[in-house]
């Protein structure tokens, strides 16, 4: 296909998770990276938080609520209040009442001191469902801790370390995929518990395809895949709609991808919410027609970075 196509044929390099990408010298989180993070990507097409703000400020524990209660789609806030030294209409009032926030004696929330690493993780814990799981095994900051390494929301950082807003936004898109723990009480008086949801198909009926980026609106990569429409794209072969996105005209082409899809009534198709490279696992080569010299069946031969490359097209290479 390199020979007739009429196309410039190149590759796509991808930056990985928000964890380690730092502005040169400074030792901080840079904005514009951030702002394509699948992390932040996700947050905004659930308009749960629209604006990075400054990435490096640290997350007050007002602030931090009140994104979780966003992410719970959790708008009224209780009219009694229950903090001392929180204004009425705090949703930290109601997630006191939900038993999400714990009411000490003295009734402080502290709401302007910045939040540290673990008492985040506690609250998504119990947003989750599992405080009474963890109640059963003592209750300590250990076994929230614990549970929450389990559920896969937890970050390389300190316990007790604030968190910044980069932290928050990455934790809240783990609890996001982390599935959601309820009880049912049986018939004969047992409690019976399950996880069968994440948090994301629960509240936003969105889960996530992986496969290939087969088809879009204008072409496809596999001659057993048709194109699928005007503002259609095809993952693993599944037809996807995409017309408010500009995944339609998608030079994802060809790659693994990771897709956020939500799902539709009345028959619709599932929408496009986010789609992302997964190429993890695969090797991609990016180079110029001048640098072709071959193909034989299927492999092909090219100079890359100034050394001749024979590399077989199958399954996992990206040219």
């Amino acid at each position: 296909s390199l020979l007739v196509c009429p196309l410039n044929v190149f590759g796509m390099e991808t930056v990985e998770n928000t964890a380690n990408v730092l502005d040169a010298g400074t030792n901080v989180l840079t904005e514009e990276y951030f702002a394509n993070s699948e992390s932040m990507q996700l947050l905004s097409a659930l308009d749960i938080i629209s604006s990075t703000h400054n990435v490096n400020s640290f997350v007050t524990r007002q602030q931090f609520v009140e994104y979780v209660a966003s992410m719970m789609k959790i708008t009224k806030a209780t009219d009694e209040k229950i903090f001392e030294d929180t204004e009425e209409g705090s949703v930290a009032h109601t997630f006191a009442k939900l038993n999400i926030l714990k009411v000490d004696e003295d009734k402080k929330f502290r709401p302007t001191e910045n939040i540290t690493y673990q008492h985040a993780c506690i609250i998504l814990v119990r947003a989750l469902g599992y405080e009474e799981y963890v109640s059963a095994r003592g209750g300590y900051g250990f076994e929230y801790m614990s549970c929450a390494e389990r559920l896969n929301i937890t970050i390389d950082k300190a316990v007790t370390e604030p968190v910044t807003f980069a932290d928050a936004v990455e934790l809240l898109a783990r609890t996001l995929n982390a599935y959601v723990y309820e009880a049912r009480l049986l018939s004969d008086g047992w409690t019976e518990y399950y996880q069968t949801e994440t948090l994301m198909e629960r509240l936003y009926d969105v889960s996530i395809i992986k496969g290939y980026f087969n088809a879009n609106e204008l072409t496809s990569a596999y001659k057993d895949v048709k194109c699928p429409g005007k503002g259609r794209i095809t993952i693993d072969k599944v037809v996807l709609d995409a017309k408010d996105s500009d995944y339609g005209h998608s030079m994802l082409l060809g790659r693994r991808v990771k897709a956020y899809v939500k799902s539709m009534e009345d028959g619709m198709l599932p929408k496009v919410l986010l789609v992302i490279p997964d190429d993890r696992d695969m090797e991609i080569y990016s180079f110029s027609s001048n640098d072709f010299i071959g193909a034989n069946k299927d492999v092909i031969k090219f100079t890359f970075e100034n050394k001749v490359k024979s590399v077989s097209l199958n399954y996992p290479t990206l040219i």
